[in-house]
């Protein structure tokens, strides 16, 4: 297991995300057995758990390429569009639905609104905010994230 990135939403000082990356979802399983049912968690998840409101608003989620900028997980096979089967039911994830997570990073904290001005301006963005649609359930929902200090991802 590799934590990709952990990050506080700046929107919502009660909330955590983190982002953790496997090899595959037999790996997932194996590893988060691991974990959970190892010594470190014995000793501390009466703490931890204590700490933990909202634990079950996860997504599987895998990259849409190989280049897609993240480290761990292979892409399905083509034409694999099929969820994944949460292989360590212990921790649940949210099911039924079909998304796409896309990070941008800005090297300011300007620049997000000023994207957004450019996105609603362009000519193509509908177009392209309606081929996503067709691929996706639920709303479009937009966190914004600020790494913590020891995110990889930054």
């Amino acid at each position: 297991m590799a934590v990709l990135g952990q990050f506080r939403d700046l929107d919502r000082p009660d909330r955590f995300v983190w982002l953790r990356g496997f090899v595959d979802m037999d790996a997932r399983a194996e590893a988060l057995g691991r974990f959970y049912g190892g010594p470190v968690w014995a000793a501390h998840r009466d703490v931890a758990n204590a700490t933990i409101i909202d634990f079950d608003d996860v997504l599987l989620l895998r990259p849409v390429a190989a280049d897609a900028g993240l480290p761990a997980g292979r892409r399905p096979p083509p034409g694999s569009v099929e969820p994944a089967e949460n292989t360590f039911p212990a921790l649940p994830v949210r099911t039924g639905e079909h998304v796409f997570a896309c990070f941008t990073r800005f090297a300011d904290p300007a620049a997000p609104a000023d994207h957004c001005r450019r996105l609603a301006a362009s000519p193509t963005w509908p177009s392209a905010q309606a081929a996503l649609a067709e691929h996706h359930t639920g709303d479009v929902q937009h966190l914004r994230l600020a790494p913590t200090a020891r995110s990889a991802l930054r």
